[in-house]
């Protein structure tokens, strides 16, 4: 299983993003390479968004802005629209060339000010247990829907949060029905003023050292700007419906008018298992992009 094929089957991993209707077969298909348009990537201390955020990145690493940025992730790997995609990394080393490299989606979630007054009495253990725990219900819908069932192994890498700087990040370990390479879905979150910033990577397990490093040495250079940053709450600002342990469990992926419906089966995976209420991707090998 190809890194950019993963990205097209789980594209899920952006918050509030759900595939598209219908069959899978239908799903939107990447454009041929004919068509891959000039890329124009930016490196060192980049904007992200409207001037929500900086990102000094690492040497090496390179940033697509949300026009290159939805190009990758909605033409080339066919997810579905998303309002919430900013940006796109690729790190040192990896190439759109290469379907076993990896990169970093980057969105911002407006879900307001995350009180996180909980953090320190998470037990990531029983939150594994419990996530794991409801798998046969979130399977038992993937299986009339004729698509294969997800276990999560478990924490590839343990659930970490910075209470100065209010950022943190975990990785989840999966395992798919019939595929013999487990999925890494490797997770940062940034909390600010109104909302989260998201960069979500998504891999197979034998790349974990190589992401986790990557990761963690952008999530260093994430700052929100003036104005926007967690210290900058004031009474009166909008505040998110649920805390860290939801925001770790997945719950994040509900929109509003899905939370109280929809939290136990998103509980489980996240935004995993949004095949709950609409059909996933199907599987699709891509061609490489021109860089």
């Amino acid at each position: 299983m190809t890194a950019s094929t993963l990205f097209f089957s789980f594209f899920l991993f952006l918050p509030n993003v759900l595939p598209a209707q219908g069959d899978s077969k239908e799903a939107a298909k990447p454009s041929p390479s004919s068509s891959f348009p000039k890329l124009h990537f930016e490196q060192g201390k980049i904007v992200v968004g409207d001037h929500l955020a900086t990102i000094d990145l690492p040497e090496g690493a390179r940033y697509l802005q949300k026009k290159g940025a939805k190009f990758v992730v909605e033409k080339l790997w066919g997810n579905p629209p998303s309002d919430d995609l900013l940006g796109f990394i690729l790190p040192k080393g990896e190439s759109l060339k290469d379907q076993n490299s990896w990169g970093i989606v980057v969105s911002f979630e407006n879900d307001g000010y995350i009180n996180d007054d909980d953090a320190s009495e998470m037990d990531f253990d029983e939150m594994l247990l419990q996530m794991q725990k409801d798998e046969a219900e979130v399977n038992e819908q993937r299986k009339k829907k004729g698509y294969p069932t997800i276990h999560l192994v478990g924490w590839a890498e343990r659930p970490h949060y910075d209470s100065k700087t209010k950022k943190f990040y975990w990785a989840k370990e999966f395992e798919f029905e019939g595929e013999k390479d487990h999925t890494l879905n490797y997770n940062i979150r940034c909390l600010g003023r109104r909302g989260v910033l998201v960069l979500s990577a998504v891999s197979t397990m034998d790349r974990l050292k190589d992401v986790s490093t990557g990761s963690r040495a952008i999530l260093s250079g994430v700052n929100f700007t003036e104005g926007n940053r967690y210290s900058d709450y004031v009474s009166g600002d909008k505040v998110a419906a649920y805390g860290i342990g939801a925001l770790i469990a997945g719950k994040l992926a509900l929109k509003a008018g899905l939370f109280k419906v929809l939290l136990k089966p998103l509980l489980i995976l996240g935004a995993v298992v949004i095949g709950l209420f609409a059909k996933m991707f199907g599987k699709k090998k891509v061609k490489p992009v021109a860089e």
